[in-house]
């Protein structure tokens, strides 16, 4: 499936629980995982203590988005920590 107006846009993701999390920006990395920090504190600060994970750091994967709805085809750049 098509989803090319994020083909090239950085990707952060990172599994937690029973499932994941992840942010997508055109603009830079920084804005995405800037926008994965706010994600993750939306979606699962009622199931696990995200403000102390985020200061122990939590690991993410970096990713170049291939512009498909799948994220198998995505290019991996690197694992960055996220404070």
């Amino acid at each position: 499936m098509d989803n090319s107006e994020w083909k090239d846009a950085w990707l952060a993701c990172v599994n937690i629980g029973g499932g994941g999390c992840w942010s997508r920006s055109h603009e830079s990395k920084a804005d995405a995982l800037r926008g994965l920090r706010s994600q993750l504190k939306a979606d699962w600060s009622h199931l696990v203590d995200i403000d102390a994970a985020l200061k122990d750091g939590i690991t993410v994967n970096v990713f170049k988005d291939a512009g498909t709805e799948s994220f198998d085809d995505d290019v991996f750049v690197e694992t960055a920590t996220l404070y």
